[in-house]
């Protein structure tokens, strides 16, 4: 898997949208969802932070269920090492990949998961203020700031 893959998908979407980066944006997720390559190159550089990320918010106790379950220390190895089969981490690692890919995931710092609001319309009063300002330098010469 190369970053080429990804590249040329890309530019596949933004072609196929006409160069509008959200429609591109949404046909990447989609191809995403389907496409393990285009997935795992997309997401191979942010693994560590996606996967700290959940890491903590399942150790805070933010993604327990009300069930007061608390998170138990797997049983330590031989030799003082702990180890993780692998098949215990594909599903976990699948899962992961897959809520970074939705469309409607989580951005990483928001806690309320709520879309960003539009800025408030421009008020008449800082449009009537900008307008005199412009005035002002219509008015004045130039050849005063030299």
């Amino acid at each position: 898997m190369s970053s080429n893959y990804v590249v040329s998908r890309i530019k596949e979407a933004l072609y196929n949208a006409n160069g509008n980066k959200k429609l591109a944006g949404e046909q990447i997720q989609a191809w995403a969802m389907e496409d393990i390559q285009l997935l795992k190159g997309l997401a191979r550089a942010h693994l560590g932070g996606i996967v700290a990320y959940h890491i903590d918010r399942v150790a805070s106790g933010k993604d327990v269920p009300a069930t007061n379950q608390t998170i138990q220390k797997p049983a330590a190895a031989s030799k003082g090492r702990s180890t993780i089969e692998p098949m215990q981490t594909s599903a976990f690692g699948r899962e992961i990949l897959r809520s970074a890919a939705r469309a409607n995931a989580s951005v990483f710092g928001l806690e309320s998961y709520e879309s960003p609001t539009k800025p408030a319309k421009t008020s008449q009063r800082h449009i009537d203020a900008l307008n005199h300002i412009a005035a002002i330098h219509k008015s004045v010469s130039p050849t005063k700031y030299k």
